[in-house]
């Protein structure tokens, strides 16, 4: 594409030399009427541009892979988090089940525990993010022209709260299951060091 803007340029060049204005005689005008070169790039910069958003391209696809390994990472840790509580509470949990607790309602309480840690981990993130972005937007639209667009206004925002709520779901499901495929006795007897 550079070959071709310079071949452009060439051309341009050429045709304001050639008419840059002769006596009615045909014979060519005096050097002192020649214009100057014009650079191309003072009047194409749509190619500069083009090559720097490419260039960008691979920069915003890695910042992607970069956020989709942080909502892994953030899963895992609430799986950690609900399984270091789950070995913690199994005292509680053989309790519940040796008066008759049924399996869903078992599923329901880790479920429910797993939603208010992901929901408070969520509002948090997303209200210091709101605020950065409040507070450094316009700044960063005069000085730098970058225009921040709010997290729930981007076609991706919602999707991905979406997203991360049923993954800490389906995360939680784990948790609950052992919880529940514990054995009574191992989580009734009193271990006494």
């Amino acid at each position: 594409s550079r070959a071709l803007a310079f071949k452009v340029q060439q051309d341009l060049q050429g045709s304001i030399n050639s008419n840059s204005g002769g006596s009615a005689d045909g014979s060519a005008a005096p050097s002192q009427t020649a214009m100057p070169p014009i650079p191309l790039a003072a009047i194409l910069p749509g190619l500069a541009l083009d090559t720097l958003w490419q260039q960008l391209a691979v920069f915003e696809t890695v910042l992607w892979a970069v956020s989709a390994l942080v909502a892994v990472v953030s899963v895992l840790g609430l799986l950690a988090v609900l399984l270091l509580a789950m070995q913690q509470r199994r005292r509680e949990f053989a309790v519940l089940r040796s008066v008759g607790l049924p399996p869903a309602a078992l599923l329901g309480l880790v479920a429910a525990e797993a939603l208010g840690v992901l929901l408070l981990g969520m509002a948090l993130g997303l209200l210091l993010c709101s605020a950065v972005a409040a507070a450094l937007g316009p700044y960063l639209a005069v000085h730098w022209g970058l225009v921040l667009v709010p997290w729930w206004q981007a076609g991706w925002g919602l999707w991905s709260v979406a997203l991360y709520l049923a993954l800490g779901l389906v995360a939680s499901l784990w948790p609950a299951w052992r919880a529940y495929r514990q054995q009574l006795h191992d989580g009734l007897l009193l271990k006494v060091l």
